[in-house]
C-alpha cells in the first residue's frame, strides 16, 4: 500500500508531507522535551536569585553582628536596671530629666499620667512643661526618640513668649515597658 501511495504522489507533494511529519515531530519534541527544560531552567534561575539575595541579606547581618550584639546587651543591661530600681516611672522621670538637662532644656512641671496595662507591655503618659530654644528642643526631641528607655512623644505644643527667643513646650509622652 505504501508503494502505491509513493506512486500516486508527486514528488512535490513527497516533499510536502515529510515537511509535514518534520514539522509536526519537532513540534512535539519541543512541547515534551525543550519546553518542559527551559521552564524548569527559569524556576530554577529565580530560586537562585532568590536565595542570592537572602544570602546578601544574611551577609549584612552577619557583618552587623557586633553592633547588634552590642545593642541586645545595652538593652538587657537597662531592662536590668529597670527591674532592680522597682519603678519604671521613676527611672522614665529621671531619665526625661537627664535629656532635658543636656538639650538645655528647663523642666517647668513634670507629672505621670496614667498607666495602660496589657498582657505584654505597660504603657505610661508623662505630660512635660518645658521650656528653651528652638534647636534645644530639635535635640530633646532627637534624644527622646532614641532613647533606649523607649520613650516616644505623642503629642507636642510649642509657643512662643512675645518679644524673647523662648519657646513654651507641653508635651505628651509615652514609655513602654515590658510586663513581668
Amino acid at each position: 500500500m505504501t508503494q502505491r501511495i509513493r506512486k500516486i504522489m508527486s514528488r512535490r507533494e513527497k516533499m510536502l508531507l515529510y515537511g509535514a511529519v518534520c514539522v509536526l515531530f519537532s513540534y512535539f519534541f519541543l512541547r515534551v522535551i525543550i519546553f518542559p527544560m527551559i521552564k524548569r531552567y527559569s524556576e530554577l534561575n529565580s530560586e537562585i536569585r532568590v536565595n542570592r539575595l537572602k544570602l546578601q541579606k544574611y551577609a549584612r547581618l552577619l557583618s552587623q553582628k557586633d553592633s547588634i550584639l552590642a545593642k541586645n546587651d545595652s538593652l538587657s543591661k537597662i531592662m536590668i536596671l529597670s527591674k532592680e530600681e522597682g519603678s519604671s516611672s521613676v527611672s522614665a522621670l529621671s531619665e526625661l530629666e537627664n535629656l532635658a538637662k543636656n538639650a538645655n532644656i528647663l523642666i517647668l512641671e513634670i507629672r505621670p499620667q496614667s498607666v495602660k496595662s496589657t498582657s505584654l507591655h505597660k504603657e505610661m503618659d508623662i505630660e512635660l512643661k518645658t521650656e528653651g530654644g528652638l534647636r534645644d528642643y530639635l535635640k530633646f526631641m532627637y534624644d527622646i526618640e532614641h532613647s533606649l528607655s523607649l520613650l516616644t512623644v505623642k503629642k507636642l505644643k510649642l509657643s512662643s513668649q512675645p518679644n524673647t527667643q523662648t519657646i513654651e513646650g507641653l508635651f505628651s509622652i509615652s514609655q513602654l515597658s515590658i510586663t513581668e
